[in-house]
């Protein structure tokens, strides 16, 4: 709540200003005046509280300091997220849009270094390959090595 704005005086107003603003919102509002009427009680209240900080020179020093503090971190607060606005405009997408899911990112590499179904059966025959010429190369030397011993 901005105790300016319920008396209706300036930030720089004197004490002698704020009393009369006061005095007169005090009469309008009180509830002797204005029986069984909740918005003027309510008013009245706050019009007292508004008063009771911004007439002692202590608590009004107090409660500015506060509001310039909450002020300054509101300002803060805005900067932050218009930054993180700013941010969230450059939508960096790519990586969510390019790979819908973990299969398609698989399918892609697979095909991209032929490992694709095909790829799979061409490596597996390949590897059989290699291990029967293995098995053949060392049992040729064996037989060799036989006829030799």
């Amino acid at each position: 709540m901005n105790y300016y704005e319920v008396l209706g005086v300036s930030e720089n107003a004197d004490i002698s200003e704020i009393k009369k603003k006061y005095r007169k919102l005090a009469m309008k509002y009180h509830p002797d005046r204005n029986s069984g009427d909740e918005n003027a009680t309510k008013k009245f209240r706050k019009v007292t509280e508004a008063y009771e900080v911004l007439g002692d020179e202590k608590k009004r020093e107090e409660y500015d300091c506060k509001r310039k503090n909450v002020q300054s971190q509101r300002r803060n607060k805005n900067k932050k997220e218009n930054v993180k606005d700013e941010f969230s405009q450059n939508d960096f997408t790519f990586g969510r849009d390019f790979f819908k899911s973990a299969k398609e990112m698989r399918g892609m590499f697979e095909n991209s270094f032929r490992m694709d179904k095909m790829g799979e059966k061409r490596a597996r025959s390949e590897k059989e390959n290699i291990k029967s010429r293995f098995d053949q190369f060392f049992d040729v030397k064996k037989k060799n090595n036989d006829n030799f011993g």
